[in-house]
C-alpha cells in the first residue's frame, strides 16, 4: 500500500506541473526516498506506461496511457454530461466562469468547466485538483461531514501543499473548520481571495447529503461582492435542476448500471 501511495503522489505531482513536467529532484523532495529507491520507482513507472522521460529536458511527464484512462473515465461516468450541460447553462446565465467539482476519498477535482464568451482568464482547468481549504466548493462539501473526518482530510492535504500555494487571505485549518456549521446552515460558501488574490468564488452543494458534487462561480472579487445574492440564486437554481439526475447516476454507477 505504501508503494501504491508513492505512485499516486508522483502522478499527482507530475500532473500539477503541466507542460513543465517534473524533475527527479522535485519527485525526490515529495517522496523523501533514498536515491536508489527513487530511481527504481520512477523507472518502474516508466516501464508500466505511467510516465514518460524527456531526455532533452530531463523531466518527467504523464504518458498517453493516462490520457486513455481519463477518456475512459469520462465515457463511463454517467454524471459528466449532466454536469457539463449544467455549467454551460449556468455560465450562459451569469456570464461568468463556472465549474463543477467532485469530492472523493478526501480529494476534490474539477469535472466540468465553462467559460463565458467575454474574455476571462481560465481559473480552474478541467481535471485539476482543487484545494479543500482554499476553495468555496471545499467549504460547501466538507460542511456535510463529521468534524473528525474534515480534520483528517485537511491534515492529509496539508502534507500535499505542493499542488497549491496559500495566499495571505487563506483561512487557517482552525478557522476553516470553525466556519463550516454556518456554511452548512446557509447552504452556500464564499472564498474571497483565498486561492488567488483578486478572484473570489461562490459554491453550492448538489444532491443529497453528504454531498459529493458542487457548482461554483468564479470572478473578480469586486464582481462577486456586488452580485452575491444573484449568483447564489443562480447556483441554487441550477443545482436544483440536476440534483435528482446526479443522485440516480450515483446509485446506478455503484450498482454497475447505466443512467437512463
Amino acid at each position: 500500500m505504501e508503494r501504491l501511495d508513492r505512485i499516486v503522489r508522483v502522478m499527482e505531482l507530475v500532473s500539477q506541473q503541466g507542460r513543465d513536467g517534473a524533475s527527479i529532484n522535485q519527485i525526490g523532495y515529495v517522496l523523501e526516498l533514498p536515491k536508489a529507491s527513487l530511481y527504481r520507482l520512477v523507472s518502474d513507472m516508466e516501464q508500466a506506461g505511467l510516465l514518460i522521460h524527456n531526455a532533452r529536458l530531463n523531466r518527467y511527464f504523464l504518458s498517453w496511457t493516462v490520457f486513455e484512462w481519463a477518456s475512459a473515465y469520462y465515457a463511463q461516468s454517467s454524471y459528466v454530461d449532466v454536469l457539463q450541460e449544467a455549467v454551460n447553462n449556468l455560465t450562459q446565465d451569469v456570464q461568468l466562469f463556472t465549474y463543477a467539482s467532485v469530492f472523493q476519498s478526501g480529494r476534490m477535482f474539477s469535472i466540468a468547466v465553462a467559460t463565458p464568451r467575454s474574455f476571462y482568464p481560465v481559473y480552474v482547468k478541467l481535471g485539476a485538483r482543487v484545494p479543500l481549504r482554499a476553495s468555496a466548493p471545499g467549504k460547501v462539501l466538507l460542511a456535510h461531514y463529521p468534524s473528525d473526518k474534515v480534520a483528517y482530510w485537511l491534515a492529509q492535504e496539508e502534507k500535499e501543499l505542493g499542488f497549491w500555494t496559500p495566499t495571505p487571505y487563506t483561512q487557517s485549518m482552525e478557522s476553516f473548520q470553525h466556519d463550516l456549521p454556518q456554511v452548512d446552515h446557509q447552504g452556500w460558501a464564499l472564498c474571497r481571495d483565498e486561492l488567488e488574490i483578486g478572484n473570489s468564488a461562490l459554491a453550492v452543494p448538489v444532491g443529497t447529503s453528504p454531498c459529493w458534487v458542487s457548482l461554483t462561480v468564479v470572478a473578480p472579487t469586486l464582481v462577486v461582492a456586488e452580485r452575491t445574492t444573484e449568483l447564489v440564486a443562480a447556483l441554487r437554481k441550477t443545482a436544483g435542476t440536476i440534483a435528482s439526475s446526479l443522485d440516480v447516476a450515483r446509485v446506478l454507477e455503484a450498482e454497475g448500471g447505466e443512467s437512463p
